[in-house]
């Protein structure tokens, strides 16, 4: 009998010991979730918080260009006043001058805003009063280009490889030399 009931004591024992390591290894299992889950919201939460503060220098360096394009328009104005005299034609002529100083520098706030990887939509009025939504990468390209004309500077052409002196079919016509003239007269 005594054998019985030391067989039982240490089967409760047993059971009582599996019972209490399934749970402490349930504990264990929970806090391990928890603490990966705060981890991801801790995570989501400094991403969240990165990108608002993008977010909010993007807007601010938007309302700058804003800005620098609203006092290009009113240097604009003044500069296409009729010339009064040759000291107010010098002073035009600087207006000029800091017109395309200002279109430079608009246009390299705006790169900031495409190295950042944000390519936002922009509305922009056209001389005619439209106004037209474009990517902000199609108008710093555009407006390069008319910096780079105003300013003199000629667009680099990307050098002619070998292939351009073999004869190419182009529809039903063949173009020798690339399409340069040869200097022959036909």
């Amino acid at each position: 009998m005594t054998q019985i009931l030391a067989y039982m004591l240490f089967f409760l024992i047993g059971a009582i010991a599996g019972a209490a390591t399934f749970m402490y290894y349930g504990l264990q299992q929970v806090r391990k979730m928890k603490k990966t889950k705060q981890t991801l919201i801790d995570e989501v939460k400094k991403k969240t918080r990165e990108l608002e503060q993008k977010t909010n220098s993007i807007k601010e360096r938007l309302i700058r260009a804003q800005q620098i394009a609203q006092t290009q328009m009113d240097l604009r104005a003044q500069a296409e006043m009729p010339s009064k005299n040759g000291l107010h034609s010098k002073y035009k002529n600087g207006l000029v001058t800091e017109i395309t100083e200002l279109e430079q520098e608009k246009i390299n706030l705006l790169k900031t805003i495409i190295t950042d990887g944000f390519n936002p939509m922009i509305t922009i009025i056209q001389d005619d009063g439209t106004k037209e939504e474009i990517p902000l990468s199609d108008y710093i390209e555009t407006a390069q280009q008319s910096a780079d004309i105003v300013t003199g500077k000629k667009p680099e052409t990307p050098p002619l490889d070998n292939a351009a002196n073999e004869p190419r079919k182009i529809g039903k016509f063949f173009v020798y030399r690339g399409g340069r003239d040869d200097g022959t007269s036909h």
